[in-house]
């Protein structure tokens, strides 16, 4: 149980539980002091909203390591530790941000995955205090009745001392006040006179093994023309470099052919010889269709009366009613005209 004591004076606590309580017999106990308590001990000393105070220590609970870095949760997850919406907790982190107490970056390769870093910090000026005056112990009772919850293992369990009229000595404890600093990159823009090294060049054929090296040379003069338009800055050109090439076309010069998709069997390859027989026989069938075609085309034409060689129309003669002949092959009787008449009305005779 932990509780606080001074040299001359006995516990403001006690538990119930406990028998007899001698205050010779508290062993001093050092906790081990980090960089994080003594910026917790900052924030709950600053004038800080509450609301920034507890979206800090949900920080600096759940995710930060002793040294008050490697934390990147995300906004969901603080919100739902602390209890508060997102907004919320993006507000309280832009105040602590703004106030010096916390420090943050971007994380991540790709968009996708950038996420928010933090470390701890502290304002300039301000410095860390510790009330030394009644540092933390841990009380040892060694009853002869023990209780079973509250024995502690024998490598755990310090040897007491012997009994002294003087009381004990507590050793104060330090905190570190110093914090870790965080080294940034600076950010720097693209030479001028910027070309593609040897090594960036190996690792992009590595990443598009389907690109030549003309096109990757290529592609890093656009690269270089892109950003120097642009004045972009950044603290590290390879990294934006494989990114660009990741998205680089294929240029359209370089697709291979389609493959043909046969729904039969292929055809077989043939020799000289057999492809000038086939081609012989082509070319006969092909003067047998124009000949019948053309037999088809003069006996239309007699047909229609039409000399073939002229292609004047050649009128039948007429017949005769003295001599009528019979088409050959056929036996029809021979019939002479008759001279039809017009009709008259007869006169009309009236009674």
């Amino acid at each position: 149980m932990i509780v606080e004591n001074t040299p001359s004076s006995t516990p403001s606590f006690i538990p119930s539980f406990a028998p007899a309580f001698n205050p010779q017999r508290v062993l001093p106990f050092k906790p081990a002091a980090s960089a994080k308590s003594a910026w917790q001990h900052a924030v709950l000393q600053s004038d800080l909203p509450f609301a920034v105070k507890s979206v800090l220590f949900a920080l600096s609970i759940g995710w930060m390591d002793p040294s008050g870095g490697s934390c990147f949760p995300t906004l969901e997850q603080i919100a739902a530790r602390t209890g508060l919406s997102r907004q919320a907790v993006a507000r309280a982190l832009d105040q602590a941000v703004e106030a010096g107490y916390l420090h943050r970056w971007h994380w991540g390769r790709g968009k996708g995955n950038r996420r928010w870093n933090y470390q701890a910090t502290l304002p300039r000026g301000q410095m860390v205090t510790e009330d030394n005056q009644h540092p933390p112990v841990i009380v040892i009772e060694n009853d002869n009745k023990p209780y079973p919850s509250l024995t502690l293992p024998k490598e755990r369990v310090a040897t007491p001392e012997p009994a002294s009229p003087q009381p004990a000595t507590v050793e104060p404890i330090t905190a570190p006040l110093s914090v870790p600093k965080i080294r940034i990159q600076s950010r720097t823009g693209l030479p001028e006179d910027w070309t593609l090294p040897e090594d960036w060049l190996d690792a992009a054929q590595q990443e598009r093994p389907d690109l030549s090296p003309e096109t990757i040379q290529a592609s890093a003069k656009n690269f270089r023309d892109y950003h120097l338009s642009r004045g972009t800055q950044t603290a590290n050109w390879e990294y934006e470099w494989t990114r660009w090439i990741r998205r680089e076309r294929v240029p359209k010069s370089t697709h291979r052919p389609p493959t043909p998709i046969y729904l039969t069997s292929p055809p077989p390859t043939l020799t000289p010889a057999e492809r000038a027989a086939r081609e012989q026989a082509a070319q006969q069938r092909m003067e047998e269709a124009d000949r019948q075609a053309e037999e088809r085309r003069i006996q239309l034409l007699i047909a229609n009366g039409i000399d073939p060689k002229t292609g004047q129309r050649v009128a039948p003669p007429k017949p005769t009613p003295d001599r009528l002949q019979a088409p050959q092959g056929e036996n029809h009787p021979s019939t002479v005209p008759v001279e039809k008449k017009p009709w008259i009305a007869p006169p009309m005779t009236h009674a």
